[in-house]
């Protein structure tokens, strides 16, 4: 099995990006989709990483 990791969720059968997904902010692993053109199931998985910066705020 060839896994592609891209920022769009791409049906391995037929090659079409897939309009409807989980929300983006949630991770899931290993989930069940059925592909919205070819009908062709397929699994998939979500990671969503978060990056947060911070500061003071103190005029230098």
């Amino acid at each position: 099995m060839t896994q592609v990791s891209t920022e769009e969720m791409i049906c391995p059968h037929c090659g079409e990006s897939q309009d409807n997904h989980e929300p983006d902010d949630m991770t899931y692993y290993m989930c069940q989709k059925t592909c919205e053109k070819c009908n062709e199931m397929f699994w998939y998985s979500v990671t969503v990483t978060r990056e947060y910066t911070t500061d003071r705020g103190d005029e230098a």
